[in-house]
Protein backbone atom coordinates (compact mmCIF):
# COMPACT_ATOMS: atom_id res chain seq x y z
CA UNK A 1 0.00 0.00 0.00
CA UNK A 2 1.18 3.56 -0.93
CA UNK A 3 1.27 6.15 1.87
CA UNK A 4 0.34 9.26 0.76
CA UNK A 5 1.78 12.19 3.59
CA UNK A 6 -0.31 15.59 3.32
CA UNK A 7 1.10 18.60 5.22
CA UNK A 8 -0.89 21.85 4.90
CA UNK A 9 -0.04 25.42 6.09
CA UNK A 10 -3.53 26.74 6.16
CA UNK A 11 -6.96 25.34 7.66
CA UNK A 12 -8.77 26.75 4.35
CA UNK A 13 -6.16 23.75 2.39
CA UNK A 14 -8.28 21.40 3.93
CA UNK A 15 -10.46 20.75 1.05
CA UNK A 16 -7.47 20.49 -1.16
CA UNK A 17 -5.11 18.68 0.85
CA UNK A 18 -7.95 15.37 1.02
CA UNK A 19 -8.14 15.93 -3.24
CA UNK A 20 -4.11 15.75 -3.10
CA UNK A 21 -4.72 12.81 -0.92
CA UNK A 22 -6.99 11.07 -3.25
CA UNK A 23 -5.63 12.29 -6.58
CA UNK A 24 -1.66 10.81 -5.87
CA UNK A 25 -2.86 7.96 -4.34
CA UNK A 26 -5.36 7.10 -7.66
CA UNK A 27 -1.89 7.98 -9.95
CA UNK A 28 0.22 5.73 -8.48
CA UNK A 29 -2.39 2.92 -8.45
CA UNK A 30 -2.64 3.69 -12.34
CA UNK A 31 0.69 3.54 -12.51
CA UNK A 32 1.09 0.31 -10.55
CA UNK A 33 3.79 1.60 -7.90
CA UNK A 34 3.58 0.14 -4.70
CA UNK A 35 4.46 0.31 -0.83
CA UNK A 36 5.52 3.66 -2.42
CA UNK A 37 6.37 6.64 -0.14
CA UNK A 38 5.70 10.57 -0.72
CA UNK A 39 5.00 14.08 1.00
CA UNK A 40 2.76 16.99 -0.39
CA UNK A 41 3.14 19.97 1.47
CA UNK A 42 0.31 22.63 0.80
CA UNK A 43 1.79 25.86 1.10
CA UNK A 44 0.56 29.69 0.85
CA UNK A 45 1.73 31.31 -1.66
CA UNK A 46 4.45 33.76 0.07
CA UNK A 47 6.16 30.67 1.20
CA UNK A 48 6.87 28.95 -2.33
CA UNK A 49 8.00 31.80 -3.55
CA UNK A 50 10.75 31.93 -0.90
CA UNK A 51 11.21 28.11 -1.65
CA UNK A 52 11.50 28.58 -5.03
CA UNK A 53 14.01 31.73 -4.49
CA UNK A 54 16.25 29.19 -2.22
CA UNK A 55 16.04 26.21 -4.32
CA UNK A 56 15.64 27.34 -7.61
CA UNK A 57 16.64 31.54 -7.73
CA UNK A 58 13.62 32.35 -9.33
CA UNK A 59 12.38 34.83 -7.33
CA UNK A 60 8.49 34.76 -8.00
CA UNK A 61 5.73 32.60 -6.87
CA UNK A 62 4.97 29.61 -8.56
CA UNK A 63 2.11 26.51 -8.40
CA UNK A 64 4.40 23.57 -7.66
CA UNK A 65 7.98 22.52 -6.98
CA UNK A 66 8.94 18.82 -6.79
CA UNK A 67 12.14 17.36 -5.13
CA UNK A 68 12.77 13.63 -6.42
CA UNK A 69 14.21 11.05 -3.74
CA UNK A 70 17.53 11.47 -5.81
CA UNK A 71 17.13 15.31 -5.72
CA UNK A 72 16.92 15.35 -2.11
CA UNK A 73 19.91 13.42 -1.33
CA UNK A 74 22.28 14.98 -3.46
CA UNK A 75 21.86 18.01 -1.56
CA UNK A 76 21.93 16.31 1.59
CA UNK A 77 23.97 13.03 1.21
CA UNK A 78 23.74 12.45 4.95
CA UNK A 79 19.97 11.29 5.37
CA UNK A 80 18.80 8.37 5.37
CA UNK A 81 15.70 7.65 3.60
CA UNK A 82 13.22 4.85 3.05
CA UNK A 83 14.23 2.84 -0.27
CA UNK A 84 10.69 3.59 -1.11
CA UNK A 85 10.30 6.86 -0.58
CA UNK A 86 9.48 9.07 -4.04
CA UNK A 87 10.39 12.31 -2.45
CA UNK A 88 8.11 16.03 -1.84
CA UNK A 89 6.21 17.99 -4.07
CA UNK A 90 4.94 21.37 -2.69
CA UNK A 91 1.66 23.07 -4.15
CA UNK A 92 0.51 26.47 -3.51
CA UNK A 93 -3.45 25.78 -3.52
CA UNK A 94 -3.44 29.88 -3.72
CA UNK A 95 -1.57 30.33 -6.67
CA UNK A 96 -3.21 27.26 -8.51
CA UNK A 97 -6.89 28.95 -7.88
CA UNK A 98 -6.15 32.08 -8.35
CA UNK A 99 -4.59 31.62 -11.83
CA UNK A 100 -7.35 29.29 -12.64
CA UNK A 101 -5.30 26.41 -12.83
CA UNK A 102 -6.23 22.64 -12.29
CA UNK A 103 -5.18 21.51 -8.75
CA UNK A 104 -5.41 17.91 -10.00
CA UNK A 105 -3.12 18.35 -12.73
CA UNK A 106 -0.84 20.05 -10.40
CA UNK A 107 -1.03 16.58 -7.76
CA UNK A 108 -0.34 14.80 -11.03
CA UNK A 109 2.36 16.71 -12.71
CA UNK A 110 4.32 16.38 -9.20
CA UNK A 111 3.78 12.66 -8.39
CA UNK A 112 5.22 12.56 -12.42
CA UNK A 113 8.03 14.39 -11.39
CA UNK A 114 9.27 12.33 -8.73
CA UNK A 115 8.76 9.19 -10.58
CA UNK A 116 11.30 10.50 -12.82
CA UNK A 117 9.63 12.22 -15.54
CA UNK A 118 10.67 15.76 -16.60
CA UNK A 119 9.95 18.19 -19.44
CA UNK A 120 13.73 20.09 -20.18
CA UNK A 121 13.68 18.34 -23.65
CA UNK A 122 10.52 18.26 -25.74
CA UNK A 123 10.63 14.66 -26.44
CA UNK A 124 10.56 14.16 -22.60
CA UNK A 125 7.84 17.00 -22.69
CA UNK A 126 5.70 14.89 -24.66
CA UNK A 127 5.92 11.44 -23.27
CA UNK A 128 4.73 13.53 -19.73
CA UNK A 129 2.05 15.20 -21.25
CA UNK A 130 0.63 11.85 -22.86
CA UNK A 131 1.14 10.60 -19.28
CA UNK A 132 -0.59 13.17 -17.49
CA UNK A 133 -3.58 13.65 -20.06
CA UNK A 134 -3.82 9.88 -19.81
CA UNK A 135 -3.99 10.02 -16.21
CA UNK A 136 -6.64 12.84 -15.94
CA UNK A 137 -9.05 11.07 -18.23
CA UNK A 138 -9.06 8.51 -15.98
CA UNK A 139 -9.27 10.38 -12.90
CA UNK A 140 -12.16 12.13 -14.37
CA UNK A 141 -13.82 8.60 -15.96
CA UNK A 142 -13.31 7.53 -12.00
CA UNK A 143 -14.69 10.55 -10.55
CA UNK A 144 -17.54 10.25 -12.67
CA UNK A 145 -19.08 6.75 -11.44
Amino acid sequence: MNAVHIHSTKISFHKDAARAHEVARFVLDVLKKNNKVVDIFLLRQNRIHALNKQWHEKDEPTNILSFAERDILEKFPELMLDKNYLGEIYISPDFVHKHRQSFDHMVVHGILHVLGYDHIQEKDAEKMEKVEQKILRLLDEDRGK
